[in-house]
């Protein structure tokens, strides 16, 4: 996990832990400019004894969060825990059976499946682990897991997919949505949900998708507590003129979020957190 060394929690200390994809790992910008440490450096000038842990894995979707809650509450003692979604996460991303852990629909209700045949999702990394584990410690080398994660990337291009995406029109979004948010919140300590949406800056009053729409209703209606950053990176935008995605080597506005967008997540997230701690207490 990022940043800090994970140390036996101390007594009165606020443990929160963020998990989510490769937008919460944030390998795009420096440790202590993810959102997580962002946090975690603000309760610190605060004097206050909150600890974030970065949870962050790439490809992470719902299912990897259902299937390791009991890990993660038994190993890391979570007061409150802070699960990031994309929109993804309820179409192909969240149900590729080809996948780690991935989600099944089974009848009118879901399952989180673990792939007990999964052996990497790095396709450079199955043929270093078949065909030369002598050789497996190249894969430490990060030009090596870049080229991996690349080739995967165009296969999958290439790759029929294994599961069929939920869409509007067949009304799967809003069943697997709340499927999803119930789970969580059973599965977690005082859960908050992060949406990080998808915006296209030329055109900053483009509507919500509808599971993005649908995400923020449920988690309302089961009074769990969101984050939609969707407002907060258009008004920035508009008036700053700078995108809260995106870099220097990329297309301005497109990919994962900048510093500026973690800066923004941590700006929401703070108060809401703050207030967990004193309930808590």
């Amino acid at each position: 996990m990022r940043n800090d060394e994970i140390l036996p929690k101390a007594q009165g200390e606020f443990r929160v832990l963020s998990i989510g994809d490769s937008f919460t790992s944030a390998e795009q910008v420096e440790d202590a400019k993810t959102y997580s440490a962002r946090i975690g450096s603000t309760f610190k000038q605060q004097n206050s004894p909150v600890t974030v842990i970065n949870g962050g894995r790439t490809g992470a979707t719902p299912a990897y969060y259902l299937h390791l809650a009991d890990f993660y509450k038994t190993q890391l003692q979570p007061d409150a825990v802070i699960v990031q979604i994309n929109d993804s996460d309820f179409t192909e991303e969240g149900l590729d059976s080809t996948k780690e852990f991935y989600i099944r629909a089974q009848g009118n209700t879901f399952q989180a499946i673990h792939n007990q045949d999964f052996a990497s999702d790095d396709r450079l990394s199955q043929l270093f682990q078949q065909k030369f584990p002598q050789l497996s410690f190249m894969l430490q080398i990060s030009t090596l897991r870049v080229g991996g994660k690349n080739l995967q990337a165009m296969l999958k291009k290439q790759a029929k997919p294994t599961e069929a995406a939920p869409t509007k029109s067949q009304g799967n979004y809003d069943r697997l949505i709340e499927w999803t948010v119930v789970n969580l919140k059973a599965k977690y300590p005082n859960l908050v949900i992060l949406h990080i949406p998808y915006v296209t800056f030329n055109n900053p009053n483009e509507p919500p998708n509808p599971a993005e729409a649908a995400l923020i209703e449920i988690a309302e209606k089961h009074k769990v507590p969101i984050v939609a950053m969707r407002r907060d990176f258009v008004n920035y935008h508009q008036t700053f003129h700078q995108p809260t995605s995106g870099f220097n080597n990329s297309v301005p506005g497109t990919g994962h979020i900048n510093e500026i967008g973690h800066e923004l997540i941590a700006q929401r997230l703070v108060p809401l957190l703050e207030a967990m701690r004193k309930k808590t207490n």
